[in-house]
């Protein structure tokens, strides 16, 4: 495996792009050996909606100190299949008032949106 990939599901070359108190943009390759793809369509594999969904509330604890369980899902909407080893943009910002993160998955050109959505936040 990868030195550079997290222990994290094994996405590949995490870094941070921007980051401030309530909002962070970061780019990473989610690499074909990663176990989201495992048994997910074996001749064409693809990011399946749940795990896309697990790396952002991930990332949302992760960077922006967001310790709450997933309440609702406010919107989501999945628009282009992900395939392995996709450089990937995720900008992630935190509304503290409404408890809601905001979310944007896409591409490394940013001319393809793989999903984007809220969901709102409770105190565990």
């Amino acid at each position: 495996m990868n030195n550079d990939c997290s222990v994290f599901h094994s996405v590949a070359n995490e870094k941070v792009v921007f980051s401030d108190k309530l909002s962070v943009k970061l780019k990473f390759i989610i690499p074909a050996e990663s176990d989201y793809f495992d048994g997910h369509f074996p001749d064409f594999k693809l990011l399946p909606a749940v795990a896309q969904f697990d790396l952002v509330a991930y990332f949302a604890r992760k960077y922006l100190s967001v310790d709450y369980y997933v309440e609702s899902i406010s919107r989501i909407k999945f628009s282009t299949p992900l395939r392995p080893d996709t450089k990937v943009f995720l900008f992630l910002s935190y509304d503290e008032n409404k408890s809601l993160v905001n979310f944007n998955l896409s591409d490394s050109q940013g001319l393809e949106t793989f999903s984007s959505g809220s969901f709102s936040v409770r105190k565990i």
